[in-house]
């Protein structure tokens, strides 16, 4: 029987292979007209491993790796016949092709998008730590996270409220005369939201299922919509904003490896406020409309937030 022989290789984020001595769970799964076999194997990190795959009319090849330091990454594999291109759903996963080998390059990262859970039942409030980020769905609006479809005077949702930013406008250079004070000029600009891009709750660290434990922390990112024109040579910017320290704000104090308490637990006493998530939406949305102004400035960028817990004294 003619197989197909697949190359397995892993990379970090920076294209190095991951340390020596690590090891990953690695579910190999492929199907042919004979029906489907799989393969559970525990496989190197720190070189490529090859397996051959025993179907010479395989119509589906499925990868799922596995490791405790990183986020669990799958791809698939298909083709209409053996010698049809290969097309994998993984932009991570880089493959090349020789024949009958398949070389199948993944990166394995240590940043996930931060889970979802309801809010608590009308009426009632939620306790302590929670399994992720408060979500809600309202009436007419898709499901959104909690904050954002939250109806607020005058009953409009964070998430189409409309704000008014105001500028100053482009002016000639100051002259000594009374016309320089054009240069204070100001216009007006209504923003919205939901016209500017999208926000996303990640999560940073280890796995719930790394021993020893390890620390995970809660970023707040927005991505502005891609604009109308190319962008420009330099890129889109990047903007890293650091809020003020929770330590002397009164936010719940998590102690190392920041498990409990940290990052998505409840507020003492109310319904569904959870303090940690809230500093995002405010500096990034809310109080200090970051956002909004990133957008009239005419070069909006990718605002990333990371939201550091507060530690115990000493």
């Amino acid at each position: 029987m003619a197989t197909t022989l697949l190359t397995f290789a892993v990379t970090d984020v920076l294209g190095h292979p991951p340390q020596a001595g690590t090891v990953a769970e690695v579910k190999l799964e492929w199907t042919d007209p004979r029906g489907t076999v799989t393969q559970c194997i525990t496989v190197p990190l720190d070189r490529p491993v090859t397996r051959a795959v025993p179907a010479e009319e395989w119509s589906r090849i499925d990868l799922d790796v596995a490791h405790p330091d990183y986020v669990p990454e799958s791809v698939t594999l298909t083709r209409s016949s053996p010698g049809a291109p290969v097309y994998w759903d993984n932009r991570g996963v880089a493959v090349t092709r020789d024949g009958d080998e398949l070389r199948l390059t993944m990166e394995l990262g240590r940043i996930r998008q931060s889970p979802l859970t309801p809010p608590p039942y009308p009426g009632t409030k939620a306790r302590g730590d929670q399994p992720g980020v408060f979500f809600r769905e309202g009436a007419g609006q898709p499901r959104r996270y909690a904050v954002l479809n939250q109806p607020a005077p005058p009953a409009t949702p964070l998430w189409l409220e409309k704000v008014t930013v105001r500028t100053l406008t482009d002016a000639a250079p100051a002259r000594g005369g009374q016309d320089g004070w054009d240069r204070l000029s100001t216009t007006d600009q209504v923003v919205a939201l939901a016209d500017t891009g999208g926000f996303l709750w990640l999560e940073y660290g280890g796995n719930d299922g790394a021993l020893p434990p390890q620390p995970r922390f809660l970023v707040a990112v927005w991505a502005p919509k891609a604009p109308p024109s190319p962008v420009r040579a330099g890129g889109m910017d990047v903007v890293c904003y650091f809020t003020p320290s929770t330590a002397a704000r009164g936010y719940p104090v998590s102690a190392y490896p920041f498990r409990t308490n940290y990052p998505y637990s409840v507020k003492r006493d109310t319904a569904a406020d959870q303090p940690y998530v809230v500093v995002g939406y405010r500096h990034l949305l809310r109080d200090l409309n970051l956002v909004q102004a990133q957008h009239v400035s005419g070069r909006p960028a990718v605002v990333v937030v990371p939201v550091l817990p507060a530690l115990p004294p000493g």
